[in-house]
């Protein structure tokens, strides 16, 4: 019968509290990351003893595959905290089998602790506690840390949910680090939170579109949940030191305002991925929600990448965000650099598909530039991970806009929302497949969903109102349009639905003032042909022929749609010219052609044999 394990161990100036993983120099504790300890207890307990590498990294990472360089790294960072090389020896590597711990120890068993008396040694306990949060608050104001932050979250403990809660919001990550270049950081585990919690069915995830709105907001948390509809809030902190990082959440109970349960979690940029995926477990086991056995594997799974190219993932996230010409090319910039760091870092490949379908969807390169970049990019990233939504996302978006493949496109986007229920731009994007084909009340269901996800999203919101009026529910797409303006005056993909419903309307004046603001916000063919068919229709034709010689001009000194230019043709009655402008538009793989079947403004040539040979040749 084997006898009882030490608790306690003591070697030269410190002392390891092996259940509680505490280490302490000269009674002041020393602050390691949570692999660190769990590695240092082992090897403790085993001192004198050899043991072997691949033993050690199944005991300390239990729940998933990792490199041999992770341990090393935490090897390394015990070492200097132990002092070794001032005199101080204690961990000795055996070539090619593993590492030894060769200090001398002294084993303290619990009837030994307990002769110090009850009363000191929850003494101790409590004194470890306080300590902890002293060096918490060190550490912070070394690090420009807001303290009190910190010390709220470690003073919040766990509280197990008692309500069910269908619905969550993940309200940005606070960057507590004290450095504004670090806001990435805190962006991107908002991001990666909301993706994981998003897998499962039984619960809906607002999306990140909607919970970044409420950065730095000063609102109160049942007024974000009731905006967002929400059963509960989950919010946090990112502190960075150097490779040290702590990461706190909370989750809040939004009609009350009560917070259910509370964790905080420290480690190393090295064990992000681990923190994050085990902050979306834990949450899910607070909300209550009944799993799968497919959801529950998925949540156990970690994502496996090196910390450099992880974080170089996240900058291209928060490039890609920023949607603009200048945020793709760093978003390209940083991606590419985390698949150089980690060629299998299946994100990063999904991250670059998703730039390159932007670029063509904002009209910013050409399709046929662009979308056999991203088809590459996103079969590369399937084929390392098969169950990243947003690379199925991104190739239904190459097939539908540039391969016209409607069914591959199809099978793509349900493919991608069955991996993730609650990926909002999934559902968008595949209720604008639906519209497009004409599958209207389809259509309708799934723009509602996205809506319900991304409640606060500009495009989720403007893209509902162009379903309306693909559906032939005009009043209904003024409503929904004019709604989405409400939250941003100026964005221009709005504003031109809504000149193009008033347009079909019969409202000429109102689309004429609409398509005259569109233009300004959105100095594009498409918007410019739309103004200049209107200028027809009220007799203003010289203004027309002004507009198109603008787009020809443009055409001469780079890319334009000429899916836009048609409208112009169409007004002034040059029929032949409009369809020579089709005929280029389907050359160049124009994105915008996927509408061409339900789009308002090319009513007289629909007649046209030419037409339905068009909308023959790209499938629909």
């Amino acid at each position: 019968m084997s006898g009882p394990e030490a608790t306690v161990f003591e070697f030269g100036p410190f002392r390891l509290d092996a259940s509680q993983h505490l280490l302490f120099r000269n009674g002041e504790l020393i602050p390691l990351s949570p692999k660190a300890a769990e590695i240092l207890v082992v090897l403790v307990h085993n001192h004198g003893r050899l043991v072997k590498k691949d033993a050690l990294m199944r005991l300390v990472w239990t729940d998933c595959f990792v490199e041999e360089s992770n341990l090393t790294v935490h090897i390394s960072s015990l070492r200097k905290t132990l002092g070794e090389g001032n005199g101080m020896a204690c961990i000795e590597t055996v070539p090619r089998r593993g590492y030894r711990f060769t200090a001398s120890v002294m084993e303290l068993y619990d009837q030994e602790v307990d002769r110090k008396g009850p009363s000191e040694d929850v003494a101790r306990k409590r004194r470890s506690r306080f300590i902890t949060v002293v060096a918490i608050l060190m550490c912070g104001i070394a690090a420009g840390v807001f303290g009190w932050e910190i010390v709220k979250e470690v003073f919040l403990t766990p509280i197990a949910a008692s309500r069910h809660i269908h619905s969550v919001a993940v309200l940005p990550l606070k960057n507590l680090t004290g450095d504004p270049s670090q806001e990435y950081l805190a962006d991107g585990l908002t991001e990666e939170l909301v993706t994981d919690l998003a897998q499962i069915r039984g619960l809906r995830v607002i999306s990140r579109t909607s919970v970044m709105t409420y950065k730095d907001t000063q609102k109160r948390l049942p007024q974000i949940a009731r905006e967002l509809g929400v059963d509960a809030v989950v919010e946090g902190s990112v502190a960075r030191s150097g490779e040290f990082v702590r990461v706190t959440a909370q989750l809040i109970e939004a009609a009350t305002d009560t917070h259910l349960w509370a964790r905080e979690y420290d480690g190393t940029m090295g064990d992000l991925l681990g923190m994050q995926s085990q902050v979306a477990r834990e949450i899910t086991e607070q909300v209550g929600v009944k799993l799968t056995a497919q959801e529950q594997l998925r949540l156990q799974e970690t994502h496996l990448a090196n910390p450099e190219s992880f974080e170089s993932y996240l900058l291209g996230r928060y490039y890609w965000n920023k949607r603009t010409q200048e945020g793709f090319a760093k978003a390209v910039e940083y991606f590419q650099k985390a698949i150089n760091e980690d060629p299998r870092n299946s994100r990063a490949y999904a991250g670059m598909a998703d730039t390159y379908v932007l670029r063509a969807e904002y009209t910013l390169a050409p399709a046929k530039d662009t979308m056999p970049k991203a088809e590459i990019e996103a079969e590369k990233a399937l084929e390392l991970d098969e169950s990243l939504a947003e690379a199925h996302t991104s190739l239904a978006a190459v097939k539908v806009d540039f391969e016209w493949d409607w069914r591959g496109a199809e099978r793509e986007l349900r493919r991608a929302i069955d991996l993730n229920p609650n990926y909002a731009t999934a559902h968008q994007w595949y209720a604008e497949l639906l519209s497009q084909e004409g599958r209207h009340t389809e259509a309708l269901a799934e723009i509602q969903r996205a809506i319900e996800l991304d409640p606060i999203s500009l495009i989720v919101n403007a893209i509902s109102g162009r379903v309306f009026l693909y559906a032939g529910m005009n009043e209904r797409a003024i409503e929904q349009l004019r709604k989405t303006l409400e939250i941003d005056p100026n964005f221009g993909v709005a504003t031109y639905d809504l000149g193009r419903a008033y347009l079909k309307a019969g409202d000429l004046s109102n689309a004429l003032a609409e398509f005259q603001k569109a233009v300004v916000l959105i100095p594009e063919p498409d918007e410019m042909g739309a103004l200049g068919y209107t200028y027809v229709r009220i007799g203003r034709r010289a203004e027309a022929h002004r507009l198109l010689q603008d787009c020809l001009r443009q055409s001469r000194s780079g890319y334009i749609s000429w899916y836009g230019v048609t409208f112009l043709y169409e007004a002034l009655g040059k029929k032949d010219q409009a369809f020579a402008s089709l005929g280029r538009a389907y050359e160049l793989h124009d994105v915008r052609l996927r509408d061409v079947k339900q789009e308002p403004l090319l009513e007289s040539l629909r007649s046209d044999v030419r037409f339905s040979e068009l909308i023959r040749r790209i499938g629909l």
